[in-house]
C-alpha cells in the first residue's frame, strides 16, 4: 500500500450515513514501554504512567471538533486489575489516532469471498478449556468465565472490500460498526459490533453515562418472538446477564461512587442471526471527569471478562489457548463533536493487509448451568454472524 496514512470509518447509526476520518494529525501504537511513531515509523519511549498521564488530559466535557479515535487492545485491561506482569512488552495496548477531516463516506467495493477457517478449534480442544474452567467456578474462584478462541481465515478480494461486504445491507450492520486502516501496522482492525461500552450525554447537571452488556444468545428463527421466548426464559442465559448486570452497575458506581442505576433489566437485540439480550445501566457523573478515569473502572467490558473480573482475567489467561485477543474484545472510543462514546469489538476481526489472513474472535460466558457441546455451537453461531456476511 503507497499511501501510510491512517484512516477510519464510523456507521453512525442513522440510515446510511457513514463519516470517513482523515487528514491524520498525529497517532501512535501504545506497548508497555514505547511507542510508534504511526506516520514516520520512529520508536520513542513511554510507559504505562504516561499512557495514564495522556489519557488524564482528556477531559469528557472538551468539545472535539477534530475527531480522535482511540483502540483499547483487551490487554491493556490487565493494568486495570493491577497486574502488569501479564503485559508482554511487545503487546500492543492502545492505538490513538488524531485527525483533521471527517466527511461522508459512501461504501464501495466488491464482495469478499472467504476461506476457513485455517485453524479449526475441535471440540474435543474446546472441551478441555472448558472442564478447567468448570472447576474453577466450582471451587469459588468466579462466578462465570467468558471462554473466547481467534478462529484464523484468509479473504479473496481486497481487503478494504470487506467493509462494502460487511455493511452495504442496513440490517448487517452493527450500531457501533467502525473501522481503521494502520498501513504502518499492516493491518485493518474492522469490527461489526452491536454492544457498548459506555456513550455519553451531556446535560446541565454533569455526563450522563450508560453501558449496554450483552449476554445470551438464541439462534433468530423465522419467528423472533418465539427466539425471544426461548431465550428470557432460559434460567442459564438469564444468570450470565443478571450477573454481568450486576457487575455492570458496581463498575459504574466505581468510576465517583455515585450510584449506578439499571434502567433495563432484559431486553431483546436482534444482530444478523442471532438474537441476544442486553441491560441498560447509567449513572451520572460531575462535568471535569476524565477520560481515564471512565475506563480504569469500566475497560474490559464486563461481558466479555466475566465475574469477579480480576480473577478470570487471571484464569482467562491460561484457558484460552488459540493467541491474545487483542483488538478482539477490546474497545473503541470515538470523541467528535457531541459523539463520545465506546463499542465493546466482538464482532470484530483484525485483518493483514499482505496476506489477506484475518483472525476473527468468539465464544460466550460459562456458568455451572452451562454444557459444553451447547457453548461451542453458540461459539460458531457467532462466527457465523460475522462470516456468513462476507461470504
Amino acid at each position: 500500500m503507497q499511501n501510510t496514512n491512517p484512516y477510519s470509518i464510523v456507521y453512525l447509526n442513522k440510515g446510511d450515513k457513514f463519516l470517513k476520518f482523515s487528514g491524520v494529525k498525529s497517532a501512535f501504537a501504545y506497548y508497555k514501554n514505547h511507542r510508534i511513531n504511526l506516520l514516520d515509523g520512529s520508536r520513542q519511549p513511554s510507559s504505562l504512567k504516561k499512557l495514564q498521564i495522556k489519557l488524564e488530559q482528556l477531559k469528557i466535557k472538551d468539545s472535539y471538533q477534530d475527531p480522535t479515535i482511540i483502540h483499547l487492545f483487551y490487554e491493556y485491561g490487565f493494568n486495570f486489575i493491577g497486574n502488569e506482569s501479564l503485559i508482554a512488552a511487545d503487546e500492543l495496548l492502545l492505538i490513538e489516532l488524531n485527525y483533521k477531516k471527517a466527511s461522508p463516506y459512501q461504501l464501495s467495493g466488491n464482495k469478499n469471498t472467504v476461506k476457513g477457517p485455517l485453524n479449526n478449534i475441535k471440540l474435543s480442544d474446546y472441551q478441555k478449556s472448558f472442564y478447567e474452567g468448570r472447576d474453577h467456578l466450582l471451587k469459588g474462584n468466579c462466578y462465570q468465565f467468558n471462554l473466547t478462541f481467534q478462529h484464523k481465515f484468509s479473504l479473496e478480494g481486497e481487503p478494504e472490500d470487506v467493509f462494502h461486504s460487511l455493511w452495504a445491507k442496513k440490517e448487517n450492520r452493527g450500531a457501533y460498526a467502525h473501522a481503521s486502516v494502520i498501513p504502518r501496522l499492516n493491518k485493518i482492525f474492522v469490527s461489526n459490533s452491536p454492544e457498548c461500552l459506555f456513550q455519553i450525554k451531556t446535560k446541565k447537571e454533569g455526563h450522563l453515562l450508560w453501558s449496554m452488556p450483552i449476554k445470551g444468545s438464541q439462534l433468530l428463527e423465522n419467528n423472533p418472538k418465539l427466539s425471544w421466548e426461548k431465550l428470557k426464559s432460559c434460567p442459564k442465559n438469564q444468570a450470565e446477564l443478571y450477573m454481568i448486570t450486576d457487575l455492570l452497575r458496581n463498575d459504574l458506581s466505581k468510576i465517583e461512587n455515585p450510584k449506578a442505576k439499571v434502567i433495563k433489566k432484559k431486553s431483546p437485540l436482534k444482530v444478523p442471526g442471532i438474537l441476544h439480550q442486553y441491560s441498560l445501566v447509567s449513572v451520572l457523573l460531575n462535568k471535569n471527569i476524565s477520560l481515564y478515569k471512565i475506563i480504569s473502572s469500566l475497560f474490559p467490558g464486563g461481558s466479555v471478562t466475566g465475574a469477579p473480573k480480576k480473577r478470570v482475567m487471571e484464569i482467562l489467561k491460561d484457558l484460552e489457548f488459540s493467541g491474545k485477543r487483542g483488538f478482539y474484545c477490546g474497545s473503541t472510543i470515538i470523541l467528535y463533536k457531541n459523539l463520545k462514546a465506546a463499542s465493546i469489538n466482538i464482532r470484530s476481526a483484525t485483518i493483514d493487509l499482505n496476506s489477506k489472513e484475518f483472525f476473527y474472535g468468539s465464544g460466550g460466558g460459562i456458568t455451572l448451568l452451562s454444557e459444553a457441546e451447547e457453548e461451542y455451537k453458540e461459539m460458531k453461531l457467532k462466527i457465523g454472524s460475522f462470516i456468513n456476511i462476507l461470504s
